[in-house]
């Protein structure tokens, strides 16, 4: 008892296979990586442009400076830490590639 092809016109996806469909998706994982590690190049002339920059450095300069001169109560500075991201960034690029490499 054959089969018959089905007749609904569709072609079948390029992607049913496993391995096709890891290689897309190790594809759009280093892609986004990438992208997302370089978002601040970007960003950042933003930023600069809106003088985010100047005022975060001027408002540390200041903390630091209340802190020197032992004013602690009244420094108004607090590090969010946003290269935190950016080092999670980088993290997430070398998992990407030992992964790639690892395949």
């Amino acid at each position: 008892m054959a089969r018959e092809p089905e007749a609904s016109g569709t072609a079948s996806s390029p992607l049913r296979s496993p391995r096709a469909r890891r290689r897309c998706d190790r594809g759009l994982l280093a892609l986004t990586s990438i992208a997302a590690a370089f978002a601040g190049i970007i960003a950042d002339p933003i930023q600069k442009g809106l003088g985010l920059h100047q005022r975060r450095l001027n408002k540390l300069i200041d903390a630091l400076e209340k802190q020197w001169n032992l004013e602690h109560e009244d420094a108004e500075f607090v590090a969010h830490d946003p290269y935190v991201a950016r080092l999670m960034d980088v993290f997430d690029i070398l998992s990407t590639a030992y992964r790639i490499a690892k395949a």
